[in-house]
């Protein structure tokens, strides 16, 4: 799995070795420069169907060891850095499609440094990308590349009144992070040291054999 990962950022980087999305900035002077090729939105959109079908396999659920911090986030490290290879192209498409529609030539990269009001939505993309990324996965009943890279998934809590709340779970989550010092504090005076988002949403970590 991680060879598969690591041998298309690779084969992308190399075939492609100028794509890039940059959006700047500064002291009022703003400047955008996208560049990507049929090759490697070919291979992103490749890589994207692998991710949401490739067969997992089933692993015993370890129930008497938890999930350390660090597994946790290395896991969301993995997650977020594929989301943004994969959006940078999808955001990349967007744009040069607008810029097209804009200037009625098509052109695989651009620069310019004026502001269009559809540049904000394009970059913004990625926020609902994540989400829906990592919401997909546990609801289906299926770990993330990074959760199934370290060896975890999410499920729902045994005896909870509710059903898992897999949406707040990641919104929480993410609060969570920005109060990291507030989170690990609650969840280490826990013996199973759940942190409180998934207490909230009626989820756990399970680690797999």
């Amino acid at each position: 799995m991680f060879t598969i990962l690591l041998l298309t950022y690779t084969i992308v980087l190399v075939v492609d070795p100028q794509q890039h999305l940059i959006a700047t900035s500064v002291n009022g002077q703003y400047s955008l420069s996208v560049s990507t090729s049929a090759f490697s939105v070919g291979a992103t959109l490749a890589l994207s169907l692998f991710v949401v079908s490739y067969p997992q396999k089933p692993g015993k659920p370890l129930y008497k060891w938890n999930v350390r911090t660090i597994e946790r986030f290395a896991a969301f490290q993995v997650d977020v850095f594929l989301v943004a290879f994969i959006s940078m192209h999808i955001i990349s498409v967007q744009l040069l499609i607008g810029e097209a529609t804009e200037t009625g030539v098509f052109s695989w990269s651009f620069s310019r440094e004026n502001n269009r009001h559809t540049d904000a939505l394009s970059t913004l993309a990625l926020f609902p990308i994540l989400f829906i990324y990592l919401y997909a996965h546990p609801i289906n009943g299926r770990q993330t590349v990074g959760q199934y890279l370290v060896g975890f998934k999410v499920e729902s809590l045994p005896g909870a009144d509710r059903k898992p709340a897999y949406g707040l779970n990641i919104l929480y989550s993410l609060i969570g992070i920005c109060i990291w010092p507030v989170s690990l504090y609650l969840a280490a005076g826990r013996h199973d040291k759940s942190y409180w988002w998934n207490l909230k949403t009626g989820t756990r970590l399970v680690r797999l054999e």
